[in-house]
């Protein structure tokens, strides 16, 4: 496959290999997603989605004296993203009834009472 100017691993004259940057910051993008996230398979994930996003953007990119700097901000930003999508499936427990949680006998037995009243009216 010939180069073309939409390639993201084009190297164009005077512009750093897309190749170079992985190269040279996948093992520093690694260890900031794992601070982050403390966890191995968390932090693999991220890093493999921060240069995946970095590859799709490459052509885009303005070349400056820093892409590290960019990367990291697309690590941080894919960070962001795994967090808010954990935060949506988190599970919340519900209140208890206050007619199911009968803390004496007494209480315990009115309900009883009540439930059977209640039965009887609807005919069950």
């Amino acid at each position: 496959m010939p180069p073309t100017d939409h390639d993201p691993l084009n190297d164009s004259p005077g512009r750093v290999s897309f190749a170079d940057v992985v190269r040279e910051h996948w093992v520093t993008v690694f260890r900031c997603v794992y601070h982050m996230t403390g966890n191995t398979h968390d932090a693999e994930e991220l890093t493999q989605e921060t240069f995946l996003r970095a590859m799709n953007s490459w052509p885009k990119f303005e070349a400056g004296p820093n892409p590290r700097a960019w990367v990291l901000r697309i690590a941080r930003n894919a960070y962001t993203d795994l967090y808010r999508r954990k935060q949506k499936v988190r599970f919340v427990s519900l209140p208890e009834h206050p007619t199911f949680a009968a803390a004496d006998a007494t209480h315990a037995a009115e309900l009883a009472d009540e439930s059977a009243l209640v039965r009887a009216v609807l005919g069950n």
